[in-house]
């Protein structure tokens, strides 16, 4: 993890808050798609700040790159947590180690899923459709005379 500067900790927020603004809610996340690039520009933020910007955002788990844009196409970005500047800064007074980011980025996943059981969900799917399946192979009966 980048080491957060009272800079930094300022740009990141006003980036996500810039992103929030724009972006939409899909399946209870909110997912913004745009420019990066420009949005940092529009800002008044200085290039040269871009990269600590978003690898502070995706590292420390506020944000995550589902869909890296390029010239012609935008990026997509689904936006986990605001940064709150408290925080940011605490980050600096200490050194958290890969155990608390781990622990940080798993609290975060976990949060997004909203307590979904995901293992449970997809032994459910899988029986629904193993169920369907076999229905589908078991032979109809035949319609003849005298059937109603």
């Amino acid at each position: 993890m980048i080491k957060i500067t009272d800079t930094i900790a300022t740009h990141m927020i006003a980036v996500w808050k810039a992103m929030e603004e724009e972006s939409e809610e899909r399946e209870d996340h909110k997912i913004y798609v745009g420019r990066l690039s420009q949005l940092v520009k529009n800002l008044g933020i200085s290039m040269t700040y871009y990269s600590k910007i978003f690898r502070a955002l995706y590292d420390g788990s506020y944000a995550a790159l589902e869909d890296r844009g390029g010239r012609d196409k935008p990026s997509t970005v689904i936006l986990l947590r605001e940064p709150k500047k408290d925080e940011l800064m605490a980050l600096t007074l200490s050194n958290p180690g890969p155990i608390l980011s781990l622990t940080k980025r798993l609290d975060a996943i976990e949060t997004s899923l909203g307590g979904l059981y995901v293992i449970g969900a997809f032994k459910a799917l899988e029986g629904r459709i193993a169920e369907l399946e076999q229905r589908d192979n078991d032979p109809k009966p035949k319609k003849g005379k005298g059937s109603t």
